[in-house]
């Protein structure tokens, strides 16, 4: 293979490989519908989908949050902060937390972990 040719090919993996990262990131995300109740005392379905690394490591620091923390009543107020931004991460509505009953956004955040295969996540009571 001449160098030319070689240079060519090189060129063409790079460009699928670049084709194939901007499909990945833009790409359909699994999800799974949960019904939780709202405000307005009825069910409602909503999507959920895998939590990413990255977004999982933001919402733990932007809230302050430790996992083995969940549930810990001496920390109610950071606990309630992170099951209200994890639930907008979970179904991909930010302020959707606003229109649920209390402790509702746990069941999403949790199908959301469940789908994200992390194990030892935080049990529902």
């Amino acid at each position: 293979m001449n160098q030319e040719n070689r240079r060519e090919a090189i060129l063409e993996a790079r460009a699928a490989n670049k084709k194939l990262a901007e499909l990945i990131l833009k790409g359909t995300v699994y999800h799974e519908a949960v019904e939780v109740r709202g405000v307005d005392n009825s069910l409602h379905k909503f999507e959920v989908s895998p939590i990413s690394d990255a977004d999982l490591a933001e919402l733990l620091q932007s809230t302050n949050v430790d996992l083995k923390d969940i549930g810990n009543r001496d920390k109610l107020a950071s606990n309630m902060q992170f099951l209200q931004k994890g639930a907008g991460l979970a179904t991909g509505v930010p302020d959707v937390a606003k229109a649920l009953m209390p402790m509702e956004s746990l069941k999403l955040i949790l199908k959301s972990f469940e789908l994200s295969g992390l194990t030892g996540a935080p049990k529902a009571a």
